[in-house]
């Protein structure tokens, strides 16, 4: 061969290829074949997945992120149980949902008003007391209103706070007493306040409502609801104990269905449209064959 390259390409190709070092700058329009595949994978992964999943199972399943948070009750452990739960009452035997509720006024000065503590929003207030004699304000959007959570309830003299007719916790549902602690008459405004629990500050406020409890003018009556708190019973010197409470009897059977195994009841809760009722104490450790 000469010792020095020819100055010009030849103008037939080669019938092969030339080996080259280096790549070529141009992008080919068929991808190379490769004779050597190399022996370890690639350092960087692929930019976008394959086309076909792979055709064998895994050796052993795949470990899930986000696991089931309740174990799956065997098939063979489960039982079936139906609950009854009756009301009526318990001087006549009237069923609980046929009693009329009596709204009845107070006429006189109270000695005692019966609240339930609802819970719930200023919005649900249903009472004839105007602008001037009834307030009701939500923080914090209200209390709940949520069988048994708790909240702590002040009741106070509008005019003197150290009057003090109620100060306590109490669940959503529960009743609570205003009596004033020297045995007076109730005065004539008072001040609800529902905080978040005893911590008595500011930011812990959920509920302030005022109303007008002389019953001087006709605009007390059962039932009325002033913000999360309803009105029960009143007594007074004229009209005595009137109240929209009457004695009820709960009744309650358990029964397993067929199929089902044998169960032993830890609890047992109903919430009616009265109140809430826990049943616990009596069905605890009970068996149902």
């Amino acid at each position: 061969p000469t010792s020095l390259p020819s100055d010009l390409p030849t103008s037939v190709p080669s019938h092969t290829p030339s080996l080259s070092t280096i790549p070529s700058l141009v992008k080919s329009d068929t991808p190379s074949t490769s004779t050597n595949p190399s022996s370890e994978p690639s350092v960087r992964p692929s930019f976008n997945p394959t086309s076909l999943p792979s055709l064998e199972p895994s050796t052993s399943p795949s470990t899930s992120l986000n696991p089931t948070s309740q174990a799956q009750i065997p098939v063979d452990q489960r039982c079936f149980i139906d609950v009854e739960v009756g009301c009526a009452t318990s001087d006549d035997g009237q069923k609980c949902d046929s009693i009329v509720p009596v709204k009845e006024r107070c006429d006189d000065t109270p000695s005692e008003l019966i609240m339930r503590y609802n819970g719930g929003s200023c919005k649900q207030s249903d009472n004839i007391q105007g602008s001037s004699l009834f307030q009701c304000q939500d923080f914090q959007d209200g209390p709940p209103d949520v069988i048994g959570q708790p909240s702590f309830i002040t009741v106070t003299d509008i005019n003197d706070r150290f009057n003090i007719y109620h100060a306590a916790t109490l669940m959503v549902g529960d009743e609570y007493t205003l009596i004033d602690p020297n045995n007076n008459l109730l005065q004539k405004n008072m001040n609800i306040t529902i905080w978040k629990n005893s911590t008595l500050t500011p930011e812990n406020i959920l509920q302030t409502v005022v109303f007008h409890t002389s019953c001087s003018a006709p605009n007390l009556f059962l039932k009325d609801s002033f913000g999360a708190s309803e009105l029960l019973a009143f007594r007074n010197q004229q009209q005595g104990l009137v109240s929209c409470l009457v004695n009820i009897t709960y009744t309650f059977s358990l029964s397993n269905r067929p199929g089902g195994n044998d169960a032993i009841v830890d609890t047992l809760v109903s919430n009616t449209t009265f109140s809430f009722i826990n049943f616990t104490d009596t069905v605890n450790g009970m068996m149902i064959k």
